[in-house]
């Protein structure tokens, strides 16, 4: 019987402090939404700002003389071919060697980790090379616009 009225007595008390608490909560929950789209208009804002850095550096890149793609692209093959060469170089070292050699396991690591870095490099040049192309930048101008367009639709939106 006790608890039955402690029970009541309890959902009473619950009752009366959810009745005072009640005009407190739609602002609260008004405040609440606000802070959450504050929070996502500023992430759009910065998704923005980010292509908006990336579209001026593209466009920076477009007003810059041929010469500079070409010394760009020079550096990277050069740089490839670098990395090419000293995996050969050491993978001619390691066989000319003896088979007990320990450093032999060393240069043959070498090798490979030289031979695959100058592919990696190749990648990179063919890749990066591609998008620097007037067609590629063209391309790549256009999708930047695009989506800087979708973020500010959005961001008038909410």
């Amino acid at each position: 019987m006790m608890m039955l009225l402690l029970g009541v007595l309890l959902g009473f008390v619950a009752s009366v402090i959810a009745n005072l608490v009640t005009p407190f909560m739609k602002p609260l929950w008004v405040r609440l939404l606000s802070l959450s789209r504050r929070g996502y208009q500023a992430q759009i804002r910065q998704q923005i700002q980010v292509l908006q850095t990336q579209l001026d550096q593209l466009n920076a890149r477009k007003a810059a003389p041929e010469k500079d793609l070409y010394l760009e692209l020079f550096r990277w093959s050069s740089a490839g071919f670098a990395a090419f060469v000293g995996g050969v170089a050491c993978a001619l070292i390691a066989m000319a060697g003896p088979d007990s050699d320990p450093a032999r396991s060393f240069l043959l690591n070498a090798a490979l980790i030289l031979i695959t870095t100058a592919v990696a490099f190749s990648m990179v040049m063919v890749t990066y090379s591609r998008d620097l192309t007037s067609a590629g930048m063209l391309k790549k101008t256009a999708k930047l616009e695009a989506d800087i367009a979708k973020l500010t639709a959005k961001l008038t939106v909410t």
